[in-house]
């Protein structure tokens, strides 16, 4: 299963990947990274759906402060 998590902590607003994965991946209210997890927003780590995999590595090069991590588990 591949998972996401990004680190508010480093992230830089650059919102470049939430338009590559919109079900993934959004702004919280402070305008940083976050996971749509559901009804909440969440920093994850979360599961990725398969057909989304792709993208989600996709956005993760977009991300200039390296705040989105993949993994496999």
């Amino acid at each position: 299963m591949t998972r996401v998590s990004v680190d508010p902590e480093i992230c830089q607003a650059a919102a470049f990947y939430v338009g590559t994965v919109p079900a993934v991946f959004t702004l919280g209210p402070d305008s940083i990274v976050a996971l749509n997890a559901g009804q909440r927003l969440d920093a994850g780590p979360i599961d990725v759906p398969p057909e989304l995999v792709e993208l989600v590595r996709t956005a993760r090069g977009y991300c200039p402060s390296g705040a989105i991590e993949v993994s496999e588990e």
